[in-house]
């Protein structure tokens, strides 16, 4: 195992002490960085793996993080789904764990020049109106008076306001 994957790090410290990670993947065994692809967002953060015991037996996981928002990670963790069997959001907790710098070694093509990587969820749709709106009084139109009919016809909103009192 090369240097860079050994270098032990510190979650970062936060005022208000929550944090949220993605969690990418857990084995029972060390996670081989050639199953991991080389993603351009692993350069926007920190992606680890952490070695710890559950239930008396060790505990491999990668992680991505640190996000202050929940939603910010599930955003994150919604664009990984492609990538990665089941991410899933966690809190991060101070644990006695080794944390290690994880670097992807699996080639998928990513170009690794992006400075931006945008989240966006799906538009929410509009909300439909009731079939039948009533105006309050002060916003109908008023009926255009004789002597104005022949000069314009009455906009296409103003008949159906019309039509519909």
């Amino acid at each position: 195992m090369s240097d860079i994957l050994c270098k032990q790090t510190r979650a970062p410290e936060t005022h208000s002490g929550l944090q949220y990670v993605v969690e990418l993947r857990v084995s029972p065994t060390p996670i081989d960085p050639y199953s991991v692809p080389l993603l351009d967002i692993f350069d926007a953060y920190r992606l680890y793996s952490e070695i710890g015991r559950d239930n008396g037996q060790v505990r491999h996981a990668l992680y991505l993080g640190y996000f202050k928002e929940r939603a910010t990670a599930a955003s994150v963790a919604g664009y990984l789904a492609a990538y990665f069997d089941a991410p899933r959001v966690v809190q991060t907790v101070p644990s006695r764990s080794l944390h290690l710098k994880f670097v992807p070694l699996k080639d998928i093509g990513a170009t690794g020049t992006h400075s931006v990587i945008e989240l966006t969820g799906e538009r929410p749709m509009p909300t439909p109106l009731p079939a039948r709106v009533r105006l309050p009084a002060q916003d109908r139109v008023p009926a255009m008076a004789a002597s104005n009919r022949k000069a314009a016809a009455p906009s296409l909103l103003a008949r159906i306001l019309y039509m519909h009192r």
